[in-house]
């Protein structure tokens, strides 16, 4: 890993979790920082983030290919996201605390907790084992392989399906329902509407082989989905 490469990876860190987030929270929602089972989840959060962005590959072929609408509705995602759980901090304080306290507990938060870091492993295994053909955009590498063993051997997306673990996992952390749930289902939406566009260009790409591989794989559940 060059110089460069480092710098970069600390950059993206640095800019899309520690800056984004905290002036998020500084703006929107200050007294976030006092409530210990948010700011675990955050922690969590920024874990996952890091050790994505410390083996996530940075094409070249970005700056040709650049933003198609696919990704810049996923751009919009991960700007949304410190906003949502900032709004979802305040939807447990104003309406869940007093109206469904039941919902407002550790269990949930636990739960939430398992769902947040089963969404990381998901992630993190799926990134180390597309080393390299693993970019940020929509994009045929060079010397594309197609991988098919490991946790691919059993979930086509498993990135994608760690970030909808993930934000469900989220939902539970902020013992929220209604901006929680938003965020979830547009999380969803643009991942779901991203994995169709990766799967027909993996077909164009990969032809038969592509095609029996997904006779034999779940998009995004193991077993089931």
């Amino acid at each position: 890993m060059t110089r460069v490469e480092i710098f970069r990876k600390i950059l993206f860190f640095l800019v899309w979790y520690v800056v984004l987030y905290n002036v998020v929270f500084l703006i929107l929602a200050p007294s976030i920082y006092q409530d210990t089972l948010d700011m675990i989840g955050v922690g969590i959060i920024f874990t996952i983030g890091l050790s994505d962005a410390i083996i996530r590959p940075f094409s070249e072929k970005e700056r040709d290919v650049g933003f198609d609408k696919y990704t810049g509705l996923l751009f919009i995602s991960f700007l949304m996201s410190p906003v949502i759980l900032a709004l979802s901090f305040h939807e447990n304080r104003l309406f869940i605390t007093e109206y469904l306290p039941i919902w407002d507990s550790l269990f949930v938060a636990l739960v939430g907790y398992l769902f947040l870091i089963t969404g990381g492993i998901f992630t993190i295994i799926g990134r180390i084992q597309i080393g390299k053909f693993g970019s940020g955009i929509l994009v045929i590498e060079d010397e594309h392989q197609l991988m098919k063993e490991g946790i691919y051997k059993y979930v086509r997306h498993p990135i994608y399906a760690g970030g909808v673990l993930g934000s469900f996992g989220s939902i539970l952390i902020f013992r929220c329902l209604f901006f929680g749930s938003f965020g979830f289902l547009y999380n969803f939406f643009v991942l779901y509407v991203r994995l169709k566009q990766e799967e027909l260009m993996m077909v164009k790409e990969f032809g038969e082989e592509y095609l029996n591989y997904m006779k034999t794989t779940k998009r995004l559940i193991p077993f089931l989905f």
